[in-house]
């Protein structure tokens, strides 16, 4: 919501969330218009929290409306939360048993735990949790556990084909971690931000010049918003694209 504020965009902005959980359109200052959501199943909440209890690690549960909500069992697990949210720039509620508060409100649109190696947590979560159950992602300082039908690449493709009516070969997409490979592969260009992982990058279209932190889609989208009205063979502002 920071960023659609920030934009101050004068008509709502598509946009896909929670990794494909849902999709709304969004406005400065306005609460979102909830496209379409798919939440996890009550039962995978269920397994999924016991199962980062019994691992000793924070989880956190993300709803469709309302704050996220975590639990943090000691001083360790609040650091890391607190590491997560900086990442995320968000804050979340704490509140004393995830298990009560999804009883009250529902299952959640994704759980994430934060852990101190994510790849291996990913991979230990995937042994022990079944595939049908639960999709489990590898993220920057934690995992994340969605619905085994969600992913960025079935949001997309939902949202332009059947809210924007804009075939997928028209859209431009950017990415830099796991979760944006279905979506890279899908796009008529998927391009990798220069700090992505390597097999984000192997399935990329190509590979932007720069990382998130040099700003690198606004900039790639003001060298194409540029090419508008240029004149066929007239060189590139910034030489890219």
């Amino acid at each position: 919501q920071r960023y659609i504020d920030e934009l101050a965009l004068p008509s709502p902005v598509p946009t896909v969330c929670f990794n494909g959980a849902c999709a709304a359109m969004m406005s400065r200052q306005e609460p979102p218009r909830a496209l379409f959501a798919a939440a996890l199943s009550a039962p995978a909440a269920r397994a999924v929290l016991a199962f980062c209890r019994d691992a000793g690690w924070c989880a956190s549960c993300c709803f469709a409306s309302g704050p996220s909500m975590a639990s943090p069992a000691d001083a360790e697990q609040e650091r890391r939360l607190r590491e997560f949210e900086e990442l995320e720039g968000t804050v979340q509620q704490r509140v004393a048993d995830l298990g009560e508060a999804l009883a009250g409100g529902g299952p959640p649109l994704k759980v994430v735990a934060m852990v101190p190696d994510p790849e291996a947590a990913a991979a230990a979560a995937r042994a022990a949790l079944p595939a049908e159950l639960v999709h489990i992602i590898a993220a920057e300082v934690h995992i994340e556990f969605i619905s085994p039908e969600v992913s960025k690449g079935q949001a997309v493709a939902r949202l332009c084909g059947d809210v924007l009516g804009i075939p997928l070969a028209e859209v431009l997409a950017f990415g830099d971690n796991s979760n944006d490979l279905e979506m890279l592969r899908l796009v008529g260009e998927g391009v990798a931000m220069a700090n992505a992982k390597e097999a984000v990058k192997s399935a990329a279209d190509r590979v932007c010049a720069w990382t998130n932190d040099e700003e690198g889609v606004a900039r790639e989208l003001e060298a194409l918003d540029a090419l508008v009205g240029r004149a066929p063979g007239a060189p590139v502002p910034g030489g890219r694209l």
